[in-house]
């Protein structure tokens, strides 16, 4: 196995497991030596981690939070040592974390554990319920994620969010994740 790597970009090349990662927008694919090889996972590690750094109390409340945070929980920040112990046992060929969070401004160390990913080669992504968005975080998020979805918690200020964020940068990719409807 091989990784090539430079600011764009990160490869990973082997006989029966290739992939391409760019990380400017989150392209992403793999292949195998031929077209009836195509892994469907990496045999060598985590391609992508979903990284849980912040739990419990949250304002969003969401009914489809796969979390099940909310009022009544008892809150726990992972701190950023620990988050750069979980971080350098990760295998090189990581391409990306999807930051697990509750309110944007509830681990306070959110933004560094993101800047340190990027500047380690790993691309940083996260979801929020927009509630807390301000044009402060949206240039932040902008200067540092690959990508951001935006919760549908509440019409008015996930569209608020949305074009904050879309201010801020207009080369990113903004995801608005909505409830299903019941049929």
């Amino acid at each position: 196995m091989k990784i090539v790597e430079n600011n764009n970009e990160k490869a990973l090349f082997s006989k029966d497991y290739n992939y391409l990662f760019r990380k400017s927008d989150g392209f992403f694919m793999r292949w195998g030596e031929l077209l009836e090889d195509d892994p469907q996972y990496s045999p060598y590690g985590p391609e992508i981690l979903d990284l849980e750094i912040s739990s419990g109390k949250c304002n969003g409340r969401c009914k489809f939070c796969y979390k099940d945070n909310g009022e009544d929980r008892n809150t726990h920040h992972m701190t950023l040592e620990e988050f750069k112990t979980i971080f350098n046992k990760m295998p090189k060929m990581l391409t990306q974390i999807a930051f697990g969070i509750c309110d944007i401004n509830s681990n306070p160390d959110f933004f560094e554990m993101m800047k340190y990913s990027k500047d380690h080669g790993v691309t940083p992504n996260y979801t929020c319920n927009g509630l807390e968005v301000t044009e402060e975080v949206a240039k932040k998020t902008a200067s540092i994620c690959g990508a951001v979805a935006v919760s549908l918690v509440n019409k008015e200020k996930t569209y608020e969010a949305i074009n904050k964020f879309i201010q801020a940068t207009l080369n990113k990719k903004i995801l608005v994740r909505r409830k299903k409807k019941k049929d």
